[in-house]
């Protein structure tokens, strides 16, 4: 049977899975498993966009991330735990302007928000309960980039029109490999790729 991820996971896993055929480092020792929240970090902000960051790199609309602040390893992987977050809140409800406004204009993670959009706007729902991230490691960065590793365990997620269940699929685990990228003072998501494991039982 074909899976159909949650789309808190990944509504685009064709598109996504196509760049990672490579083999991923298992990366360094992570926390212990956290739940999402939203980031005390993430506050508002007077700082804006850099003028020297190419036109690909600039956020949907422009200056639409100023609350994303700290520009920094910290800052990435609070980013990281927000963009899941509004990913989860999307998912639920078929609105995915907040979504938009964390990624890069080039990044393949906008076919999730385009699958988002087709889903409901056909009449259909996703029904789905928070990713828990189970790793989050700060592979690389440097003063422009950053690179994580996020390796989670999702609930099954069901399809309804209405009252009616669709389809129900089932629990999944696997990893996502975040590449983000600084624009200014704010960090953007600019590539995902994505490693799922066999469902779970």
């Amino acid at each position: 049977m074909t899976v159909r991820l949650p789309a808190a996971v990944a509504l685009a896993l064709a598109l996504l899975t196509s760049a990672c055929s490579q083999s991923e480092p298992a990366g360094a020792p992570a926390p212990p498993p956290v739940a999402y929240s939203a980031p005390s970090s993430l506050v508002p902000s007077s700082g804006t966009s850099s003028s020297a960051a190419s036109s690909t790199a600039a956020p949907t609309p422009a200056t639409a991330t100023p609350y994303i602040t700290s520009a920094d390893e910290a800052g990435a992987i609070a980013f990281v735990r927000e963009y899941f977050r509004r990913l989860d809140l999307a998912a639920n409800s078929g609105d995915v302007r907040q979504l938009a406004v964390m990624r890069t204009r080039s990044c393949r993670c906008k076919a999730i928000e385009s699958d988002i959009s087709t889903v409901y706007a056909r009449g259909d729902r996703y029904s789905t309960k928070p990713l828990l991230i189970t790793r989050l490691v700060l592979r690389s960065s440097g003063p422009a980039f950053a690179k994580l590793a996020v390796a989670f365990s999702a609930q099954s997620v069901e399809v309804r029109r209405g009252s009616v269940l669709l389809s129900t699929d089932p629990p999944v685990t696997g990893a996502y490999f975040m590449d983000l990228l600084r624009v200014g003072s704010t960090w953007l998501a600019d590539d995902v790729r994505s490693r799922i494991n066999n469902p779970s039982s």
